[in-house]
């Protein structure tokens, strides 16, 4: 049974600064809408991978190295490549973080604001009542449920490619994870 936090006032006003202030971690999902939506897109394109910790259960063995995914912003006012206009261009195929945010579940299972998010939305977001809680805990469970798919993956990823370094690929990657 899911608990809501009655009061969270909270509502987009499409000012697009959540899309230039958040580094977005990327799963083999997220990449794969993203293809869906741009097949066109090379994975460098929209990618970006930063060197990780060795035992970190997000850090894919590629090219010698573990990193993780993330999105590119590519713009030059360091927003997301696929803002335009301040709306989302992949808006129904946008990764889990920005399906959900500013929101996550506490412990005790109630929505509240993150507390890393908690600055920008006092600062850009409208302060309506947020009335969809229902629908963002059924995204942030299924966005969980994603990310433990991800480090199984990951995890056999990793032993798989250990000592392959020629097939250390992120399209190899995303090819292995579908």
């Amino acid at each position: 049974m899911f608990w809501f936090k009655e009061n969270i006032f909270f509502s987009c006003n499409q000012c697009g600064n959540c899309c230039k202030e958040m580094d977005i971690p990327l799963t083999h999902k997220d990449v794969i809408r993203i293809l869906e939506t741009k097949p066109d897109f090379d994975l460098e394109t929209f990618v970006t991978l930063h060197i990780d910790k060795k035992y970190n259960s997000d850090s894919i063995l590629l090219y010698g190295e573990y990193q993780q995914m993330y999105l590119s912003t590519k713009l030059d006012d360091n927003s997301c490549l696929f803002l335009k206009d301040n709306i989302c261009s992949i808006y129904n195929y946008r990764p889990n973080p920005c399906r959900t945010w500013p929101l996550s579940k506490n412990s005790k299972n109630k929505l509240h604001i993150d507390n890393i998010a908690q600055e920008l939305v006092n600062l850009s977001c409208d302060k309506n009542k947020f009335k969809d809680h229902k629908e963002t805990l059924k995204i942030i469970e299924e966005g969980s449920n994603e990310y433990a798919e991800y480090r199984e993956i990951v995890k056999e990823w990793n032993r798989e490619v250990e000592n392959k370094i020629n097939e250390q690929t992120l399209d190899n990657f995303i090819n292995f994870a579908s």
